[in-house]
C-alpha cells in the first residue's frame, strides 16, 4: 500500500499520480483510490468558480491508467448544500439526479463536468431520522445509504446499511421501515461529513 498525503493543488496531484504510474509499473498495482479529488482544486474553484483545465487533464490521466494497466480508479468527492439560485440552475437541475444526506439536498463539488467524465457514480449518504437499536445492531445506530447513481453496467439502486465492529452489514428494507416508525430515544448528532 502506498499512501501520499498534500494533494492540495493540481501540480502536486500531477506529481503523485506520475509516483503511481511508477508503482503500477514496478509492483503490479490494480487499485487506485484518491480522497478527495475535490482537495486539489479548493483554490481553484474559489477562485474561479469552476473546475480548471488541469482537472480534465487528470481525469485523462487517470481514465489511460485504467486502460493500461487494467486498473479500478476510485475517486471521492464532496458534497455541498445545493442552492437554486439562477435560472442556471434551475435549467440544469432535470440532468441532475437529486442528492439528499441528512435531510439536506446536496450537489457534487466539482459540478457537473466532473460528474459526466466518470464512468460509474455512487453515492453515499446518512438517512436522516432513522436509527436502529444499538443494542441489537451492535452500531451507533446510524444508517446510511449506498446509490448507484449512474453506471453503464447496472440500473440506478441503492442499499441501506451499517457499520459495526465486525464490518458492513446490509440493513433489509422492513428494519428501515420499522425503525422511521420508532420516536428517536436521543436527537441525531451530525458529523458534517460526506461522501461522493
Amino acid at each position: 500500500i502506498f499512501i501520499q498525503q498534500g494533494a492540495s493543488d493540481p501540480e502536486s496531484l500531477m506529481s503523485i499520480l506520475a509516483r503511481a504510474k511508477a508503482l503500477m509499473d514496478q509492483h503490479n498495482v490494480r487499485l487506485v483510490v484518491i480522497d478527495s479529488i475535490a482537495n486539489a482544486f479548493k483554490d481553484v474553484l474559489s477562485s474561479e468558480g469552476r473546475p480548471s483545465d488541469a482537472l480534465y487533464r487528470i481525469m485523462n490521466l487517470l481514465k489511460r491508467y485504467a486502460s493500461e494497466y487494467d486498473a479500478c480508479v476510485v475517486l471521492t468527492n464532496h458534497v455541498s448544500d445545493h442552492i437554486e439560485d439562477s435560472a442556471v440552475h434551475r435549467a440544469t437541475k432535470r440532468a441532475e439526479v437529486p442528492l439528499h444526506t441528512s435531510g439536506r439536498r446536496v450537489k457534487a463539488s466539482l459540478g457537473m463536468g466532473f460528474a459526466q467524465s466518470v464512468t460509474c457514480r455512487y453515492f453515499v449518504s446518512r438517512l436522516h431520522g432513522i436509527r436502529l437499536n444499538e443494542r441489537e445492531y451492535d452500531t451507533s445506530g446510524c444508517v446510511r445509504a449506498f446509490a448507484v447513481v449512474f453506471s453503464p453496467f447496472q440500473g440506478i439502486r441503492d442499499t441501506n446499511y451499517i457499520i459495526n465492529q465486525s464490518g458492513v452489514w446490509g440493513i433489509p428494507d422492513e428494519v428501515i421501515k420499522e425503525a422511521d416508525r420508532e420516536p428517536l430515544a436521543s436527537p441525531i448528532m451530525e458529523d458534517g461529513h460526506h461522501h461522493g
